[in-house]
């Protein structure tokens, strides 16, 4: 990174100019250039003229955000809300803005929806440059997609029969007949090989337990997990920004018809009781496995693979009660709760890993169990009834 480096604007309140000048100097002997009034401002030059072209000609416009520069209003101090009220007027793209917690505050309503970096965090400095070094020098993201399914629209059975399955629950009752139109699932849960993909340029947090932003060694096939189903979302958004396809998590109803087909079966191989050489249960190996790994015995009618075990699986259903309906709410985008989980996990019983099991948890739960798989399906906040958009390699 080279002195002559596009401008990187610190929009900031005055009673934090201490914390904003030292952030200055991190700047500048890591080869950016920022501007500050107090050193890049000269004699005679006009405040307010010289502060709006200065944020014209940045490429990267940092609100430092604190308990001084933010009231119960919104922005307090002039400069930040001049830096703001001129970005808005801007084309879209022209400038990227991160905001940058100073301190413990809450982040103004006009910047909720982006992702924060807290500097105080002791690998605070280190986020915020990777942040500027890929708006700065944007590399292509390379995402790895999922093979897709296709599951074929029509009636299954959804739910459990007391009189079939001895390990029915009452929140998985009554069995009854449901139809869903054409959508494809993703053949495997979401890998730690393409979970990557999407944190090395994203400025999303990676799993808790890798280290220096890589999954383990030897697990790049395994499932991710350690991953909340906000995490998930932003996930499947990232993947349909950059490939134009509706990605989104499966509904509870598209995640249990992918599981046992139509004709009500207990697992996705049949009604046969679940062993090691099917799926992933009750710590058979103590651990997440490969995905696929039990793919000769456990697959789903339709050749989805650890449907049964391995990982919990984040679905976009919030846990309401049966009988199911399309249209009563539960995968709206205003809807919240506790979302349900499907598939059941290595540390889990038999009776857990059944197609019907509905587990749940609250979204922003992180847990070594839990990951997710992606479809292509109708979007449930408007075109429900439509016809999935098929991958375009489909539609050749």
């Amino acid at each position: 990174m080279t002195q002559q480096g596009p401008r990187i604007f610190l929009c900031h309140a005055k009673e934090d100019k201490p914390r904003v000048r030292e952030l200055y100097r991190q700047l500048k002997t890591a080869g950016y250039h920022p501007w500050l009034d107090e050193e890049d401002l000269l004699p005679g030059q006009d405040w307010d003229l010289e502060i709006r072209r200065a944020i014209r000609s940045s490429k990267l416009f940092l609100a430092c955000l604190s308990k001084a520069s933010i009231d119960k209003r919104g922005y307090v101090q002039k400069e930040l809300k001049m830096g703001l009220d001129e970005l808005d007027q801007m084309p879209e793209g022209k400038i990227y803005l991160i905001p940058v917690r100073l301190e413990e505050c809450k982040v103004p309503d006009r910047l909720e929806s982006r992702h924060w970096v807290d500097l105080f965090a002791p690998d605070g400095f280190e986020k915020l440059k990777r942040a500027l070094d890929f708006e700065l020098d944007p590399r292509p993201p390379t995402p790895i997609e999922p093979e897709l399914i296709l599951i074929p629209a029509g009636e299954f059975l959804m739910g459990s029969d007391p009189g079939r399955d001895k390990d029915t629950q009452d929140r998985e009752q009554p069995q009854h007949r449901l139809h869903l139109p054409d959508y494809y699932i993703a053949k495997t849960p979401v890998t730690n090989a393409q979970y990557a993909a999407f944190v090395e340029v994203s400025f999303r947090d990676p799993p808790s337990h890798w280290m220096d932003w890589k999954p383990p060694p030897g697990k790049e096939n395994h499932p991710v997990v350690n991953v909340s189903g906000h995490d998930a979302d932003a996930y499947c958004q990232w993947l349909a920004s950059i490939t134009g396809k509706p990605y989104r998590l499966p509904s509870e109803a598209e995640w249990e018809k992918a599981a046992r087909g139509t004709d009500g079966r207990i697992y996705p191989w049949g009604d046969k009781q679940p062993d090691k050489r099917r799926c992933n249960y009750s710590r058979n190996v103590g651990g997440t496995t490969s995905v696929g790994q039990y793919s000769s015995q456990g697959d789903s009618p339709y050749g989805c693979v650890d449907m049964a075990g391995n990982v919990w699986e984040w679905t976009l259903s919030v846990y309401k009660r049966y009988p199911y309906g399309l249209n009563d709410g539960r995968e709206a985008p205003e809807t919240s709760g506790r979302r349900v989980l499907r598939g059941g996990a290595f540390n889990g019983s038999g009776r857990r890993v059944r197609c019907a099991y509905r587990g749940r948890n609250n979204p922003v739960d992180r847990d070594l169990y839990i990951g997710f798989r992606l479809v292509i399906a109708p979007s449930y906040a408007s075109d429900r009834g439509s016809a999935a958009a098929a991958p375009q390699e489909r539609q050749q």
